[in-house]
C-alpha cells in the first residue's frame, strides 16, 4: 500500500497561553475530575481515565445522556 507523501504540511508555532487556552482548560477540568472522583491515579491506567473523561465531555457538550448512549452502543450490531 502506497501513501501520498507529497501533500504533507508541517506547521510550527510558538507556545502561547492564549493559543492553547482551550487545551489548558480541558486539562485542568480532567485533572479536577480525576482527583475528585478517584483521589488521584497512577500512570498505569491514566490514559483509560482520560479517555473516559473525553467521552463524557463529548457527550455532555452535545447534550446526549451518557447512560442512554452506552445502552444504545451495547445493543448496536457489530460491523466487521
Amino acid at each position: 500500500m502506497e501513501s501520498d507523501t507529497q501533500n504533507i504540511e508541517i506547521v510550527t508555532g510558538f507556545y502561547t497561553p492564549t493559543r492553547l487556552r482551550p487545551l489548558l482548560i480541558f486539562a485542568k477540568q480532567a485533572s479536577k475530575w480525576i482527583n475528585n472522583t478517584f483521589h488521584g491515579l497512577g500512570p498505569k491506567h491514566l490514559q483509560k481515565y482520560l479517555d473516559e473523561f473525553s467521552y463524557r465531555q463529548n457527550l455532555s457538550s452535545k447534550n446526549i445522556p451518557i447512560f442512554a448512549h452506552l445502552v444504545q452502543l451495547c445493543f448496536k450490531p457489530a460491523c466487521y
